[in-house]
């Protein structure tokens, strides 16, 4: 962190930058997306890093959150496949179009799980 006396602020949700020295450095903790939970977790990296405590994630629909484990297992599978494939290869532009539509899938679900739970906790507390 910075040697002078300014001030650490935010530049996106996850990497602060002091306002006089332009020093800075990833915030090594990543919150619980509902606002009042005091949940942290280690921030694993990727920039669009969201996450739920296990005590919010409960708050979803079942089926939804066994859906999106169903779509993390297929997209985790067609990246391994296309991981897997020649570069440059036809094999690989069709396991790179199954892995952005898997991941889309993925994407929606959780976007969907992640309303309901705020949602949820908003009328709880």
């Amino acid at each position: 962190m910075p040697d002078c006396d300014g001030h650490m602020r935010l530049v996106t949700s996850r990497w602060l930058r002091c306002d006089r020295c332009g020093a800075g450095g990833l915030w090594e903790r990543v919150a619980c997306i509902v606002p009042s939970c005091r949940r942290t977790f280690k921030a694993q990296g990727g920039s669009h890093e969201e996450v739920c405590c296990g005590a919010h994630w409960r708050l979803a629909p079942l089926e939804l959150r066994q859906q999106h484990a169903k779509a993390l297992r297929e997209h985790r599978k067609n990246y391994r496949a296309w991981e897997e494939t020649p570069e440059g290869s036809e094999a690989q532009a069709i396991a790179a179009g199954r892995c952005d539509v898997s991941y889309g899938a993925a994407n929606t679900l959780w976007r969907a799980i992640r309303s309901k739970i705020l949602d949820t906790a908003g009328e709880i507390a």
